[in-house]
């Protein structure tokens, strides 16, 4: 199997911008105190599907 340095190059930038996310959107929720357990919350809901890719 050939190793292409492109697409693990914008697979690496993809995962860095996931993580950049997953931090943003974990600071927002902790500082405004919200419900983690409410999925009624749009920030709730992408806080765990991201944590599912991270």
């Amino acid at each position: 199997m050939a190793v292409t340095y492109e697409k693990t190059f914008e697979i690496e930038i993809i995962n860095e911008l996931s993580a950049s996310v997953y931090n943003r959107v974990l600071n927002y929720v902790l500082n405004h105190e919200l419900n983690k357990n409410d999925s009624q919350l749009l920030e709730v809901n992408l806080l765990n599907q991201l944590k599912l890719r991270c």
